[in-house]
């Protein structure tokens, strides 16, 4: 029996985990135990003030405290995990169905460190289209695969490259380049659905070409808590 941890950092998500949290579980337990595998969730909170850790735990989540920031979420559900292969999934973002097996299957290469899926903008309209086949091209030719495609690997790779790095943004960049130093990162032909509000709240064009120069930078070697900045528009308070 595989154990796959599914790990959720959330902070005031209570609108969106439970389609996070059963997008996770599946519309098929059944398969899953024939494929011989298990499941367990973990919510990592940052100290919500909402009904997101209530939420989590009616849906049979393990939800634990965590520090603040994406990436330290990340490493401490990942450090109170149990299982051998590790997902991380936004709690904005649905996974496809009997998505276990892509994670399986994937995995199974040993040549291959980690995978991630294609990324699908729940929205209508002709420029999320656009926006989903850059983000695939991305993804496919420069390698550049971002948190929101559910990124997962084994539980060894993992601690091999050290985790998340405590980085305010692009951690999951780092992240993800991190493992490419050690093996190959698939991207797999199924779509994980990701909510359009961070293209909503400060619209689809302007928001996309603040990311595509501010990962420039990134790559460049600026200092992300300058690009923290520069995003959010307010300074890192921790």
């Amino acid at each position: 029996m595989t154990k796959i941890s599914v790990i959720i950092p959330t902070l005031n998500e209570a609108a969106r985990i439970d389609n996070a949290i059963n997008s996770a579980i599946g519309s098929d337990p059944a398969e899953r135990s024939r494929d011989q595998c298990e499941v367990e969730i973990i919510v990592s909170d940052a100290n919500s003030t909402d009904e997101t850790r209530s939420i989590a735990s009616e849906l049979g989540a393990c939800v634990v405290q965590s520090p603040p920031g994406r990436g330290e979420q990340m490493d401490y559900g990942a450090s109170v995990s149990t299982g051998e292969l590790l997902l991380f999934l936004h709690a904005d973002s649905t996974l496809p169905e009997l998505w276990h097996k892509d994670v399986l299957n994937t995995l199974k290469d040993p040549k291959v460190s980690a995978g991630a899926f294609t990324l699908s903008i729940d929205a209508r309209g002709w420029r999320y289209r656009i926006l989903e086949y850059f983000s695939k091209l991305r993804a496919k030719h420069l390698g550049l695969i971002y948190g929101d495609q559910a990124i997962f690997t084994t539980t060894e790779s993992f601690d091999d490259v050290g985790g998340f790095e405590k980085l305010p943004l692009f951690e999951d960049v780092d992240y993800v380049m991190k493992l490419k130093r050690i093996g190959k990162v698939s991207l797999i032909d199924k779509k994980v659905i990701t909510s359009p509000r961070r293209w909503e709240k400060d619209g689809l064009i302007r928001n996309t070409l603040r990311n595509w120069f501010l990962l420039s930078l990134f790559m460049l070697g600026f200092n992300t808590r300058g690009l923290y900045k520069r995003y959010y528009k307010s300074p890192l308070t921790r």
